[in-house]
């Protein structure tokens, strides 16, 4: 498996919305929310997406024919009130991991986060870090199984991703 960073291309775009799409698909079945509904607004969400894909923020893990298994952005930002200063300046931050489902069960999950590990290493970061859909107890279990530990669910936070987890690098 090769990870790369996703160029910015129409072709990156297509592909994570792709994704985000199956993946959503797949969640609707599972009896989760999350992701029902694209957050905050559709416009908001793809505005999103093309902005990680221009700020080389976006990572692809793909097979030995070049097939797209999986993405995550990776970058130093998250949303108020989710994390302290502290904790914001001390790590890398994992947003919007997916894994194509044809993929599942194949370590492409596992690969893109030890991937963010040795990223968050190389630039001097103590900490992994990310927030989960609040509600998706399976969700936690599997990044529990890779190592996170769930640090705090944030009250009243004003998004459905307020369940914070960290590992440390």
């Amino acid at each position: 498996m090769k990870i790369y960073q996703a160029p910015d291309t129409p072709d990156s775009y297509v592909t994570v919305v792709r994704l985000r799409r199956n993946a959503q698909q797949w969640l609707a079945t599972t009896g989760t929310d999350q992701w029902a509904n694209d957050w905050p607004d559709t416009e908001t969400m793809l505005a999103g997406f093309t902005r990680r894909l221009r700020n080389g923020e976006t990572w692809f893990a793909a097979d030995d024919d070049g097939r797209v298994l999986g993405a995550v952005v990776l970058n130093h930002e998250t949303d108020p009130g989710l994390w302290t200063e502290d904790e914001q300046t001390s790590a890398l931050f994992i947003h919007r991991l997916t894994v194509d489902r044809a993929a599942t069960g194949k370590g492409v999950g596992a690969a893109l986060l030890n991937f963010a590990n040795d990223r968050a290493r190389s630039e001097g970061k103590s900490w992994l870090r990310l927030d989960a859909w609040t509600t998706n107890t399976a969700l936690h279990r599997y990044y529990k199984r890779q190592g996170f530990r769930l640090v705090r669910i944030a009250p009243d936070h004003h998004t459905p991703s307020a369940a914070c987890f960290e590992r440390p690098v």
